[in-house]
């Protein structure tokens, strides 16, 4: 009896697969030996690795941006942003190989994936407006919290908080000084 594949079964095998093994590991013939099928027969939905390698990214955006805007959800200010970046920082520790597909896109070019980026970016935006920041200071802003958050989840995912104190609470002090800043910002006091 042939298989009933469909590109969403190829993804998530590939995004488990990425998640467990790392993403170095998924290939197109260890994604098909995992369907039971033979690797020609993805080329029906994917172009290629690359083309495998997008999906993952595009699937990856998707679902860290609905963890953010549920983390988001009836939240405000500087609450909204403390509960946006745990939930970025959750999701890249729980789906280390899905987080690196999408930081390692493909095609910066790609309009899918920019769609679906700037979707998030736009996000992060939103949660600022609050603040009477120019779009060059938020483009600042949005990049800080970005790294801070990208630093966490990746230290995080190798283990790389050895001391006795949980990186959540680590993460939230270091984004409540981050946020500080800004409301010294929005006052003036740094241009």
């Amino acid at each position: 009896m042939r298989k009933n594949i469909d590109l969403h079964n190829i993804v998530e095998t590939a995004a488990r697969k990425a998640d467990e093994e790392g993403l170095e590991h998924v290939t197109l013939s260890s994604v098909a030996k995992e369907l039971g099928i033979k690797s020609p027969s993805l080329y029906n939905h994917v172009d290629g690795l690359s083309g495998l390698r997008k999906q993952m990214a595009l699937h990856a955006l998707a679902t860290l941006r609905e963890r953010m805007m549920a983390a988001a959800f009836n939240k405000t200010g500087k609450d909204a942003i403390i509960s946006v970046s745990k939930a970025y920082v959750k999701y890249a520790t729980e789906h280390p190989g899905l987080y690196e597909a999408f930081i390692m896109t493909p095609d910066d070019e790609d309009e899918e994936v920019k769609e679906q980026g700037d979707q998030l970016v736009g996000m992060m935006f939103r949660l600022l407006e609050p603040y009477d920041f120019s779009e060059t200071e938020q483009v600042h802003i949005v990049r800080g919290i970005r790294s801070i958050n990208h630093g966490f989840a990746v230290l995080e995912a190798k283990q790389g908080f050895k001391m006795n104190v949980n990186p959540g609470q680590s993460l939230e002090f270091v984004l409540r000084i981050f946020l500080a800043g800004l409301d010294a910002g929005s006052d003036g006091r740094f241009s």
